[in-house]
């Protein structure tokens, strides 16, 4: 916490560090004897939703699967609407990347980030298409061997699979 700057964020990440917070103490987002996590989540709603309109005016570059995956986890854990953030719909966002995306090429570049993107889903409660599932499931049986970190994303994705049941 003491990382953070004058703005009440951290320099980079910001989703990522709430979530982390959040999910290591469940009261931090609606802790009304301490602001500093209000003013910490308004701030990173602002930076992401400035980030949004920016990448669509051109001026940054969009957020990826992956990041919007942090984001709408980060939004749901802290109890905030991701399909009614702020008038946008993040999960519709997402899934409008995980449609007729293949994994590795396209928006992902690595099944850990596109098993990272349904599982935002999952924690959202949003619907989870049986094409997602199939991408998944194919990106398990495939060599993993000669990818760096993926064997990692095995129980991961396997968690997915028991959200879904």
């Amino acid at each position: 916490m003491q990382q953070r700057n004058d703005q009440w964020l951290w320099k980079r990440n910001n989703e990522r560090v709430v979530l982390a917070i959040q999910m290591s103490n469940h009261s931090w987002a609606s802790d009304t004897r301490d602001l500093s996590s209000q003013l910490t989540l308004k701030q990173m709603n602002l930076a992401t939703i400035e980030q949004i309109h920016e990448s669509k005016a051109g001026r940054e570059p969009a957020l990826s699967p992956g990041q919007l995956a942090y984001v709408i986890n980060a939004v749901a854990f802290t109890c905030q609407s991701p399909s009614n953030f702020y008038g946008l719909n993040l999960i519709d966002a997402l899934k409008h990347q995980l449609n007729g995306s293949r994994v590795p090429s396209g928006a992902f570049l690595n099944h850990y980030e596109y098993g990272l993107s349904v599982l935002a889903l999952c924690n959202s409660n949003a619907h989870v298409q049986a094409n997602y599932v199939d991408v998944l499931l194919r990106g398990m049986r495939s060599d993993y061997t000669h990818r760096f970190g993926s064997g990692a994303c095995r129980p991961f994705e396997l968690s997915i699979f028991d959200l879904l049941l």
